[in-house]
């Protein structure tokens, strides 16, 4: 470690106060690491709560900040950065932006910034998927999910491709 910069600057919230929640949920560090990406969560005005990302430069507290997603009715969190093989970044995270009722994941390319291009379903079944990481060829991925309409169903490992093919399962 050659030194510590300050990045958010998030107040304290003391219980029963007037402010709306705003704290940062998980993250991401670009692979040049000059850029964070923050997973934010926010309160909307009737107490319901969502979460956005953010890319932010990682020497700069004060300013920088990009927004990469939009919505009061999502859950973006849990963001995986790796490098592409088309000299951009592969961002994939979990969101419930497909059905309310449970997370997917989801594929983004970033460009210097933000976005470049859509937001893409990467899963799309009953289970809930959650978790992803990405594996040594940045090409796929791994993830967790479980069968949310099943009480007793253990979570299961499963890998996919950004091509498109049907995620492959784990055997445990």
């Amino acid at each position: 470690v050659q030194g510590l910069v300050r990045i958010t600057t998030f107040e304290r919230r003391l219980p029963r106060a007037t402010t709306k929640l705003q704290s940062l949920n998980s993250f991401a560090i670009t692979p040049d690491g000059k850029n964070v990406v923050l997973a934010v969560t926010s309160e909307d005005e009737e107490g319901g709560y969502y979460s956005n990302l953010y890319m932010k430069r990682a020497d700069n507290e004060g300013g920088g900040l990009s927004r990469l997603t939009y919505g009061s009715l999502y859950w973006d969190a849990l963001p995986v950065m790796a490098p592409n093989t088309d000299g951009g970044n592969a961002l994939v995270f979990q969101s419930n932006r497909g059905d309310r009722n449970k997370a997917d994941i989801f594929l983004v390319h970033l460009g210097d910034d933000g976005i470049s291009g859509g937001i893409s379903r990467v899963t799309s079944d009953s289970r809930f998927n959650y978790g992803p990481t990405f594996l040594d060829s940045n090409r796929e991925f791994v993830y967790l999910s479980i069968e949310a309409a099943y009480a007793p169903a253990q979570p299961q490992i499963s890998t996919i491709g950004f091509d498109g093919k049907l995620p492959t399962q784990f055997q445990i």
